[in-house]
């Protein structure tokens, strides 16, 4: 086995908060699309031909996950198909720590299972249609350590991004489908003053590009030499904040020590003796704006990514889709765009624009619904507006209320149920 997979899902989403908070989920099982977040790691990685998959889970939410990888998951219509045509079931492993350590840190954990050459580390709040056959094939032919992928942002995009990172790569003409070297990588939020480059960088790369308009999926490729520092280094608690940067920082001037050299690699030709191993090699895979790649960790990027899974973002996660035979009334509509959930029931003159809708909802009449997502048992009454909103399981919507994107606010319903929206609220 070649390549090993770690899927990490034991993040708590605390700036999903408190659409994570409230409903008592794990931001793994956040419905995007009607379906939870971590389906589209697992579609993504059942589609590259993976064999097993190491999911890393929390102590708090390791139950849950597990309940649906076992009852429900395996049991989805475009799963079964998926299966049945490639004629393959990978092993699905859960390993449950402790709640709050990083993401590095639950690496390390679970660096005892990983038998191959190489680990693809996939982030559990990431929705992508990238191929990650085409990422590791990169990764293998550019004998590269560390191969991550990068998104290349529109303008518009990039600038109204206030947390981004500062990327350096080497002045040259970047070819398609292949991989540039990466020599700086740090996080905005780490520079307090002044970007700090290397001497060690500017002596073998005296001509380099600082980029700001790439973001990074947290989609990570990693060789033994780096799992070996991993290893050995144990204050290294974050893979995006502390292993990528110091292992590009460092990547002319590293060297590992051979007693934590795995015997893989203490047998490969890529050190020079079984005392030293040479210099790192950081690339990374830069794939252009029209390349979907987006991380669920914000209420707006929870909504956006519905909106644009809906719209056919990821090619083949969502089932065909067939003729209403939901109850709706009469002159109601609902565009193209927008997915409903099963024993959903909308009355007359009402209309449903790129929205998402759960299980077991009932729309009144001369309801508008628009850019929003709705839970599952949501009852929305006459005569209400919902725009750019979030609206959560259980929660009723009296009647005549408008719901436009505006401020997070708190509704509480005559039946004490919550719902957690950026919302305005006025009387029409």
């Amino acid at each position: 086995m070649e390549f090993s997979v770690v899927l990490l899902v034991g993040g708590g989403g605390s700036r999903l908060h408190p659409v994570v908070v409230e409903q008592g989920r794990p931001k793994a099982l956040l419905p995007v699309c009607n379906r939870p977040l971590i389906f589209y790691q697992l579609f993504m990685l059942e589609q590259a031909g993976f064999d097993q998959v190491v999911v890393v889970a929390s102590d708090s939410t390791s139950a849950a996950i597990s309940s649906y990888l076992a009852q429900f998951y395996s049991q989805d219509q475009t799963v079964v198909e998926m299966r049945t045509r490639n004629r393959r079931e990978p092993a699905l492993r859960i390993e449950s720590l402790e709640d709050g350590i990083g993401t590095a840190d639950a690496l390390r954990a679970v660096l005892h299972l990983l038998k191959g050459d190489h680990v693809v580390v996939v982030s559990g709040d990431t929705v992508t249609n990238v191929s990650l056959n085409e990422l590791t094939d990169l990764h293998r032919v550019s004998d590269a350590d560390l191969t991550m992928l990068l998104k290349e942002e529109k303008p518009e995009h990039a600038a109204r991004s206030d947390v981004f990172d500062f990327v350096g790569i080497p002045v040259s003409r970047l070819k398609p489908k292949t991989l540039t070297e990466i020599v700086l990588f740090e996080s905005s939020v780490d520079v307090e003053e002044a970007l700090k480059i290397s001497r060690s960088i500017l002596r073998h790369k005296c001509e380099i590009s600082i980029r700001t308009d790439l973001s990074d999926p947290h989609i990570y490729v990693f060789s033994r030499p780096v799992l070996d520092i991993l290893h050995s280094r144990k204050s290294i608690s974050s893979i995006k904040y502390q292993l990528v940067p110091f292992l590009i920082r460092n990547q002319f001037k590293l060297k590992s020590s051979s007693t934590m050299l795995t015997p893989t690699l203490k047998a490969s030709n890529r050190a020079s003796d079984e005392n030293e191993l040479g210099p790192l090699s950081c690339r990374a895979w830069i794939v252009p704006p029209q390349v979907y790649a987006r991380r669920v960790n914000t209420i707006a990027s929870f909504l956006e990514t519905n909106r644009e899974v809906a719209g056919g973002a990821v090619p083949g996660a969502l089932p065909k889709k067939f003729p209403l035979r939901e109850p709706f009334g009469e002159r109601s509509t609902v565009s193209a765009d927008s997915i409903i959930g099963s024993d959903v029931r909308m009355g007359d003159r009402s209309s449903l624009k790129k929205s998402i809708v759960g299980d077991h909802c009932s729309i009144g009449n001369n309801v508008k619904i628009t850019n929003s997502i709705i839970m599952d048992h949501v009852t929305i009454a006459d005569g209400c507006q919902v725009a750019g909103s979030v609206v959560c399981e259980n929660c009723h919507i009296q009647s005549r209320l408008g719901i436009r994107r505006s401020s997070r606010v708190r509704i509480l319903s005559s039946a004490d149920k919550i719902c957690f929206s950026w919302v305005t609220i006025g009387v029409h």
